[in-house]
């Protein structure tokens, strides 16, 4: 009968019964009958706003239902049940939904459930912007990890604006001492937070601190320690970051601690941080990481053109398959970029080993005499619409089933990897700047050559390239990743950057991709064929041929 009538419809006595049924599948059909009047969140359901006599109402419909909801989500052994609960959050006015969510959360055996941790979460997540404190309770009844996580996360990102919710928080968890509970703080303020260099320290952060140092737990293990320590120094506390330079100059230590360490000094960004980081050059296992540190720093210390050399001086000491990071780095500031086409030019640094892609990063940083170079290296900058319709032309004609026949899959599969992996994923294996090509249309041969010699004739708005100038003189190019109100993350073909805004000095989208137009310039006719048999062959194939 309850599946049978409309919300409107439903008698009280009708929506009791069935409630209280045996059957979870008709306890679900009841909720969503009794709230199926009320509106989801109007950004949400594009629904039509609410008069306030009506949100009035709905408001009386929802507090007089509230304790029905509550009991069910407390009581209720069905996960569908307590799903449909979960779902019906984004229904309820905000401030009942507190209530409801505190009673959800505290079931364990749902914690690595798929759905309902994060189906909570986006009903919570209106309560950040009105009443962020009443997020505090949610999270101390909880027990989903995510969920607990995403809180402070959010809360985190307020930590400036609003700090009394995150405040109130850490001091209800070190009151608690519980080492899952602690791990969560400290995993979701490291989301929160990331990306920033500087923040103000809640008032219980030393209490939270002391507590979690007592500690002897699975939970709090090496990598947690070093997330407390980092959000520490974040937090400015100097004694914090006089760890962090004992364990970075220690010979002794683990050799994970060591690059923890570096990766927070280099964060950090102290005055003596060239005297810690250029002695590492030449370290097998560290030298990346001092690379990247001296790449960053902006003290007015740094000696940029000494630095580029140093890093380009070093090259060879870097094992074959980070020699591309480094490049990256060093194609990040005009000074850097200097010291790689000088080091290039005498043959210190293969000139083949620099892709398109660090050409085109080079030209973005507009220096006339280093724009010189990059033409005598790599040629002109810009081929005409004409031009490349010829191309195209030229080369449809040149690739015929027998030359394809000739082809080296093997061979071309290595070229994909050398020229093309950083960007672009195939068969699972790759980069993720570029889409997918796993199910592009790669038996075209006239799709593949037009996208390959004009990338940028059609190009989605996930994939166009945007260079952000920061403010101390780096140019970094990459894709926009994700954004926050704080910081933005690009990913530039080796690695996520993300930066604080405050640090970017102008952020220019373009109409370009990031693939480069010129990528087959540096290849002979017998690897365009491989690499074009290889892009065309319809599964993966051995890297080398049998």
């Amino acid at each position: 009968a309850v599946l049978g009538m409309q919300s409107e419809t439903i008698d009280q006595s009708t929506l009791q019964q069935a409630l209280a049924s045996d059957d979870e599948a008709l306890r679900a059909w009841a909720i969503r009958l009794a709230t199926d009047t009320f509106p989801l969140d109007d950004a949400m359901s594009g629904q039509r706003a609410l008069s306030e006599a009506q949100r009035s109402a709905v408001a009386a419909q929802a507090t007089a239902l509230l304790p029905t909801l509550q009991k069910l989500a407390e009581t209720d052994p069905s996960a569908l049940v307590r799903l449909t609960l979960a779902s019906t959050l984004q229904r309820l006015p905000i401030p009942l939904r507190p209530a409801l969510a505190a009673a959800l959360v505290t079931h364990p055996e749902d914690a690595n459930d798929h759905n309902l941790p994060l189906m909570v979460w986006y009903g919570l997540i209106p309560l950040a912007d009105v009443a962020p404190n009443e997020l505090v309770p949610v999270f101390m009844a909880s027990q989903w990890p995510l969920t607990r996580q995403l809180i402070v996360w959010r809360l985190s990102e307020e930590i400036e604006a609003r700090p009394q919710a995150i405040d109130a928080l850490l001091q209800q968890a070190a009151k608690k001492r519980d080492p899952s509970l602690t791990r969560d703080v400290v995993l979701g303020m490291t989301a929160g937070l990331k990306g920033w260099r500087k923040a103000k320290a809640p008032a219980a952060w030393p209490e939270f601190v002391a507590m979690a140092g007592t500690m002897e737990s699975p939970d709090i293990n090496e990598s947690l320690k070093n997330s407390l320590r980092d959000l520490s120094i974040l937090f400015g506390d100097g004694r914090a970051m006089a760890d962090v330079r004992l364990v970075a100059l220690d010979v002794a230590a683990d050799p994970a601690s060591r690059l923890a360490a570096l990766a927070t000094l280099s964060e950090s960004q102290p005055e003596d941080l060239a005297e810690i980081l250029v002695p590492l050059l030449k370290e097998a296992r560290f030298n990346v990481a001092a690379a990247r540190g001296l790449a960053q720093w902006k003290s007015e210390k740094a000696d940029r053109p000494l630095i580029g050399k140093q890093i380009a001086a070093s090259y060879r000491s870097f094992r074959a398959p980070v020699r591309p990071q480094i490049i990256a780095l060093l194609t990040t500031r005009k000074e850097y970029a200097r010291a790689l086409m000088q080091a290039v030019a005498e043959e210190k640094i293969p000139a083949a080993d620099l892709t398109a892609f660090d050409i085109r990063q080079m030209r973005s940083l507009r220096d006339k005499d280093l724009d010189e170079q990059l033409v005598t290296l790599w040629g002109g900058v810009r081929e005409t619409s004409a031009d490349k319709r010829q191309t195209i032309a030229d080369l449809k004609a040149k690739l015929t089933t027998d030359i394809f026949a000739q082809a080296s899959l093997a061979e071309g599969r290595r070229l994909f990897t050398q020229h093309c992996s950083k960007c672009h994923k195939l068969y699972g294996e790759g980069g993720a700047i570029g889409p997918d090509l796993t199910g592009a249309q790669r038996s075209n041969l006239d799709y593949l050559l037009e996208n390959i010699i004009d990338p940028s004739a059609v190009v989605s708005k996930d994939y166009r390239m945007s260079i952000a100038e920061l403010e101390d003189g780096r140019v970094i190019s990459g894709v926009i990743v994700e954004q926050t109100a704080r910081t933005l993350t690009l990913q530039t073909q080796t690695e996520r950057v993300t930066l604080e805004r405050s640090e970017i000095a102008e952020l220019s989208p373009t109409e370009q991709s990031p693939m480069p137009e010129e990528i087959l310039k540096p290849l002979s006719p017998e690897q365009v064929r491989d690499l074009i048999a290889y892009l065309k062959h319809p599964q993966q194939v051995p890297l080398t041929n049998p």
